[in-house]
């Protein structure tokens, strides 16, 4: 999963305070340092991850340059000396994004461990304030008097426009309010860092039972009734004040809630809410029976999960990046020459798996939850293909659903590659389950956030989690007050709210690319490769206008997939 940076440059962070003004003049300095092209040296120089140093980011360094920089602008100093003071500023927060970014990694190896969970979650209070330093900063200069030659020369077209004049920057309340966020996340990372369950008699690391695959069903219902039992109250109710913050954040950007805030300003998606609400319906329509229909005849529990070592994983994808060449292959060869990766299997990591970008280094970094078995092959090449992204195009990514049709289209790709007929069938019931849990997910979080404060209880939330998934054909017989409360399992709704969708989205268009590979083995891949340029701003542009594929919005698209998974299923 792509779930850690939305932008590459601090730029676009402020911009996110503007009501969105300016977005072309972001994307135009991020199309600018992504046509630096694949030289690296320019940067620190590069290490082996393991010897990466951990330096705690120094926030008076950063405010006295930026203080310099400032003073710069009306001390009679020369533009280019300007731009060397601003270049100055860039250096710090990079430092900054890739000690947070460090931080956040290794506390994710290791959850036990308590000084990277301290350090993450300083760094992550830190960030409002870093934003607020680098937002003041750039209105100074939009306010200036060499204000045009700086746009001209420096920022590019559209800066004066967003930061000069009655530009707002980051007000110490909404300051206040994303700090309180961050809090809340921290809090959220600590409850799940150490989950524990009475079984047995005693108290046992949910992740260890969890692993445990000799259980049966009546034996792992007992596990998840307990453990939803003992944190569904507690995160509940971190859940309530997360939503209340950033209903609150939305409210003092002029917006009617979160969910309108996150797609325009947070995601700067190229769709609306009411496409989303569309989509969503043809997904209940066509997929969902599907789904169940799957379900009850038994071909999700028929699944054969082989156990695969670490090296065996990583040896049997290089092979498939070979033979696919390019930039792919470029990108295998930097990860595995640097150790830019963790696919580990561990009951100390997080539950999660992403891909993350180290800002000094230009180097991105993929970490993966491994279960030891061969779905790890599917979870590592769906962020292998974040990572080629990240890696060709300096992690630029403006688009989420852009980024995600990499990462669930390189997953068809090595399925072609492998030729692994059971791993086929297991993928296209994924797809399947994206479209309906992941759907599932995007409605309850519509549900949610438009919920008035005084219906807003754990109670209430488990009731739309509990009908989301009726309404999209997952809830089994004799769970249900487990779907209930499973919505607390979902770390998307706690620290990356109303991003869920991006996978349907994407989903749709690496669909239409496992379709081309299957009709013309290279096809594909070719495809793969016409989109990687990023040559459009918005998903919808890259993938219909640069990539020649359908919109997920199109009529009949979501059945049309339907089609696909019965025809491989009753063949």
């Amino acid at each position: 999963m792509k779930i850690r940076k939305l932008f590459a440059l601090l730029a676009a962070l402020c911009l996110l305070l503007t009501g969105c003004e300016g977005t072309q003049m972001v994307e135009e300095l991020l199309q600018q340092y992504a046509a630096m092209g694949n030289d690296r040296s320019a940067y620190e120089a590069m290490v082996p991850f393991d010897q990466m140093e951990y330096v705690r980011p120094d926030l008076d360094e950063i405010r006295a340059q930026a203080k310099k920089a400032t003073a710069m602008l009306t001390d009679g100093s020369s533009e280019s000396q300007v731009i060397a003071a601003l270049d100055a500023c860039n250096v710090l927060y990079y430092r900054f994004d890739t000690m947070y970014t460090l931080a956040d990694i290794r506390a994710c190896q290791n959850t036990a461990d308590a000084y990277y969970a301290r350090e993450y979650a300083q760094c992550m209070s830190d960030a409002a304030l870093v934003d607020q330093i680098y937002s003041d900063l750039y209105s100074a200069c939009a306010n200036s008097a060499m204000a045009k030659e700086l746009e001209d020369d420096y920022f590019g077209e559209g800066f004066v426009d967003a930061y000069g004049g009655d530009y707002a920057g980051y007000p110490d309340e909404l300051v206040a309010l994303m700090q309180q966020e961050s809090d809340l996340i921290s809090q959220y990372r600590a409850v799940t860092a150490d989950a524990t369950v009475e079984y047995g008699g005693k108290e046992v690391s949910y992740d260890e039972l969890y692993a445990d695959m000799t259980m049966s069903d009546d034996q792992w219902l007992q596990v998840q009734t307990a453990y939803y039992d003992k944190y569904a109250p507690t995160l509940g109710n971190i859940y309530i004040q997360m939503v209340k913050v950033r209903n609150q954040m939305a409210t003092f950007m002029g917006y009617d809630g979160y969910e309108d805030y996150a797609y325009e300003c947070v995601y700067g998606r190229d769709y609306t809410p009411r496409q989303t609400e569309k989509l969503l319906e043809q997904i209940r329509q066509h997929l969902a029976p599907v789904y169940a229909g799957l379900q009850s005849s038994g071909a999700i529990d028929d699944m054969i999960y082989t156990p695969l070592t670490e090296d065996a994983l990583m040896a049997r994808l290089a092979k498939a990046a070979q033979g696919m060449g390019g930039d792919i292959w470029q990108a295998w060869q930097f990860m595995k020459q640097y150790g830019l990766y963790d696919v580990s299997v561990s009951s100390t990591k997080a539950p999660m798996s992403f891909e993350d970008y180290l800002d000094s280094y230009e180097a991105p970094y993929l970490f993966v939850d491994a279960q030891g078995d061969t779905t790890d092959l599917l979870s590592v090449g769906h962020e292998f293909g974040h990572y080629v992204d990240a890696y060709v195009n300096y992690d630029t990514t403006y688009s989420i659903e852009t980024a995600e049709v990499f990462s669930q289209s390189m997953e068809f790709l090595l399925l072609c590659a492998l030729q692994d007929e059971n791993l086929t069938k297991y993928k296209l019931l994924d797809v399947l389950d994206t479209y309906a849990q992941q759907g599932s997910f995007a409605e309850f979080e519509h549900q949610v956030y438009a919920l008035p404060e005084n219906e807003l209880t754990v109670e209430r939330i488990n009731e739309i989690s509990l009908q989301t998934s009726k309404d999209f054909g997952y809830c089994e017989e004799g769970w249900e007050d487990c779907y209930a409360k499973s919505w607390i399992d979902i770390p998307h709704f706690f620290e990356y709210p109303f991003y869920v969708i991006s996978y349907c989205v994407s989903n749709d268009a690496a669909v239409q690319i496992y379709q081309m590979e299957c009709k013309n083995q290279g096809d594909g891949l070719k495809e793969f490769e016409t989109l990687l340029p990023r040559n459009y701003d918005g998903f919808l542009d890259t993938v219909v206008k640069q990539g020649g594929l359908k919109s997920p919005f199109d009529d009949g698209r979501m059945e049309e997939t339907a089609q696909l998974v019965r025809q491989f299923f009753l063949s």
